[in-house]
């Protein structure tokens, strides 16, 4: 009768102690479920900040190429005024000549009519005064045309004046013309050329957006391996109910290490910045140069050695008192499954194979199927 009560008892335990595993189980299925979501929001958001971005690519593109038509007439309109302001120039260098000549003719006429009218004076008034009789009645005809011509010659002034006056004008609105020209197509090309800027800027985030979509798409499809995976395991633990008692006692208080290296990621939750989601890691990650051997933490049998989604090639070793040991990425196996080991017997070599982004060994301690941070056995 004792040995009946015992043995209901140690079957409840163990059922007890499978409800547990069940569960926890469980809850990381309901995590991955979780992070697979975050990875679909991820991507939702990714593909709607691309959409804006190349929208505001064609836009930009779109007013590139309006500056870039704009300085190309705006060139044109700049050498037209340049050719109207040598033009203008030239005339208004031609004319002020003229104008010049005209005025030294004007002096010239002005002396002429002086001198003959000083000569009919002392004719008429001073008649012993004057030099010579000859050609005297003829000065009154030689002072008529010079005064004449002298009119003429100021008409002439005061048409070169006037159209001197207008081709200054011409002259300074040409230059202003000009000048407007310049300063709008240097303006337009400091705009082209920011412009240019934005289309790299935008071209580089629709990139990395679209790189940010790849990853995380890649990521989600991960998780929903791993959920699957956990889902069959699920479903075979529901149909497998051990009946041993385990000690969860190891032959020594410490384990010794699977491998010497530095920890690169540590046991527990890790923040993932670019992904903007909290991962958990089962155990812990060890740099390793690959080819590195990987040891086994204490004597027990192989339950798993191949190949297993983003783990690469691994080695699951039940340990035969309630715990398993796991060891992941290795480039190489040692073992097959159902291989007794020893402590410290090598059984695989390190890699990077599966989702390993580095040479490592990532290495989890199972204490009735639920991780335990490997750091409070190890020596």
């Amino acid at each position: 009768m004792k040995k009946y009560i015992l043995g209901i008892v140690l079957l409840l335990t163990v059922l007890a102690a499978y409800g547990q595993t069940l569960g926890d189980k469980q809850k990381e299925l309901e995590e991955l479920k979780k992070q697979i979501s975050r990875q679909e929001e991820i991507i939702r958001e990714a593909e709607a900040q691309k959409e804006n971005k190349e929208q505001n690519l064609q836009k930009t593109q779109k007013t590139y190429k309006a500056t870039d038509a704009k300085i190309k007439r705006l060139k044109k309109s700049e050498e037209a005024a340049k050719k109207e302001l040598r033009r203008a120039k030239e005339q208004l260098t031609v004319t002020r000549q003229n104008l010049a000549a005209s005025r030294a003719r004007a002096r010239q006429l002005s002396s002429e009519i002086h001198k003959e009218f000083y000569a009919l004076f002392v004719e008429h008034f001073r008649p012993s005064l004057a030099a010579s009789k000859q050609n005297t009645k003829a000065l009154p005809l030689l002072i008529k045309g010079c005064i004449d011509l002298k009119r003429s010659t100021e008409d002439e002034i005061a048409e070169f004046e006037g159209t001197s006056s207008q081709l200054e004008k011409k002259r300074s609105k040409s230059q202003k013309d000009f000048e407007n020209f310049q300063w709008s197509r240097i303006v337009a090309k400091k705009k082209k050329k920011k412009y240019e800027a934005e289309i790299s800027t935008l071209s580089g985030d629709i990139a990395s957006l679209e790189n940010q979509r790849a990853t995380a798409i890649e990521r989600k499809n991960l998780l929903e391996t791993e959920a699957k995976a956990l889902d069959e395991l699920l479903a075979k633990l529901r149909s497998e109910i051990s009946h041993e008692a385990y000690s969860y006692i190891f032959s020594t208080d410490k384990l010794p290490w699977p491998a010497r290296g530095e920890i690169i990621r540590p046991f527990g939750e890790e923040k993932s910045e670019l992904y903007n989601v909290t991962l958990v890691n089962k155990g812990i990650d060890i740099a390793l140069e690959e080819g590195h051997p990987v040891k086994a933490v204490e004597d027990g049998v192989v339950a798993f050695a191949a190949w297993y989604n983003g783990a690469g090639k691994m080695v699951i070793i039940d340990h035969q008192n309630g715990f398993f040991s796991l060891y992941s990425h290795n480039s190489s196996l040692l073992v097959s499954k159902g291989d007794s080991v020893n402590r410290s017997q090598t059984i695989a070599l390190s890699g990077k194979t599966g989702s390993a982004e580095v040479p490592s060994l990532h290495f989890e301690l199972r204490k009735r199927g639920t991780s335990v941070d490997p750091m409070k056995y190890l020596e």
